[in-house]
């Protein structure tokens, strides 16, 4: 097959018009199966219960996204509670609780990780929720997460924000912080979560401590069988 490059935008998007998929295409996989719902979409599936945001507001929908607010509580690692200042991920980690005041903010410190929250509860065991910020947060230096912007199907709960700061920056409760859009996956569903994080109404700090004591549980009990 020939292509060629053509020099306006619009020859592209004509001949991009023009052509004929092969018969053994199936278009429905190529344009609905892992596609971003609109936001049009998004109240559709909200409306058929395919999708579920408690406190779903429809003046905070995108183009293809939602827009979701901070909760007024904020959490901070507890160095101090450590030995040697050293967060050892083997132990459920010590915490400093803060809520966010409606007429003073919260100041976020550089160099710092801070756990918020969402104020919605989202779930959806048709489609892959995904987080990330608002472009105007990011142009303040603002990230409000590191990783764990991938959501699973079946997960119900508020999402934890890992939130950093590139300057000291007051922050206040319930702003449109972040957005969620919704993938249609690719394959067929068999397996929804229901993991350590379910149901979450708050900010939830790391819980891989009780993935390691169940290695290590495992382990033991493994060590043990082979003993006897």
């Amino acid at each position: 097959m020939h292509y060629e490059i053509h020099s306006t935008e619009q020859d592209v998007v004509r001949d991009l018009n023009s052509i004929t998929p092969p018969a053994s295409v199936d278009m429905s996989d190529v344009f609905f199966e892992g596609a971003i719902l609109t936001g049009d979409q998004i109240q559709q599936e909200i409306e058929e219960g395919n999708i579920e945001i408690v406190g779903f507001d429809p003046n905070r929908l995108n183009e293809n996204s939602y827009n979701v607010t901070l909760s007024p509580t904020i959490l901070t690692y507890n160095l101090l509670a450590t030995e040697d200042f050293v967060m050892d991920i083997k132990n459920p980690p010590d915490l400093v609780s803060a809520t966010i005041s409606e007429q003073y903010g919260y100041i976020l410190h550089p160099e710092k990780l801070y756990l918020g929250s969402t104020n919605e509860i989202i779930h959806s065991d048709v489609y892959v929720p995904i987080l990330t910020g608002r472009s105007s947060f990011g142009r303040l230096g603002l990230n409000i997460h590191q990783t764990g912007n991938f959501g699973d199907l079946g997960y119900r709960g508020t999402w934890t924000l890992q939130i950093r700061s590139a300057f000291p920056t007051k922050i206040y409760p319930n702003i449109a912080i972040a957005q969620i859009y919704f993938i249609r996956p690719y394959g067929k569903i068999t397996k929804l979560y229901s993991g350590k994080y379910q149901n979450s109404d708050q900010p939830t700090p790391s819980r891989i401590y009780s993935e390691i004591e169940r290695i290590r549980k495992s382990n033991i009990n493994y060590t043990s069988e082979e003993s006897r």
